[in-house]
């Protein structure tokens, strides 16, 4: 089963849920729902850049190496969709879990609300 853990993420302190087919988010305005819904969307996303990249359809520059190209890359993509949350969330971190062997996480700095690490 995928999930997804958040901490200290925009308006959202403390977040560890369980991904099925069929989610409802309910909660009052700004309570972080479309951070949520983001988060689940750019995580499954990431493999699927990933493949992209892998086979050619994306950035081709050789004076990088590949790991670093496809690291900037989804870092860009990241940021266009997390730029409004980001810079509310120094000492974030965010979690998605694929299979029990499997994850990805990202977080911040606690003095740097502005660079994600992997």
């Amino acid at each position: 089963m995928q999930k997804i853990i958040i901490h200290n993420f925009g308006p959202i302190k403390e977040c560890e849920m369980d991904l099925a087919q069929f989610i409802v988010l309910t909660g009052a305005q700004a309570a972080g729902k479309s951070t949520i819904a983001k988060a689940i969307y750019y995580f499954p996303l990431v493999k699927e850049l990933c493949f992209d990249f892998i086979t050619g359809s994306k950035v081709n520059d050789a004076g990088k190496s590949k790991s670093d190209i496809l690291g900037e890359f989804l870092l860009h993509t990241f940021y266009e969709l997390f730029s409004d949350t980001l810079s509310k969330s120094v000492g974030c971190s965010l979690e998605y879990v694929y299979t029990e062997n499997t994850k990805i996480q990202l977080y911040t700095e606690e003095n740097d609300s502005t660079r994600v690490c992997w």
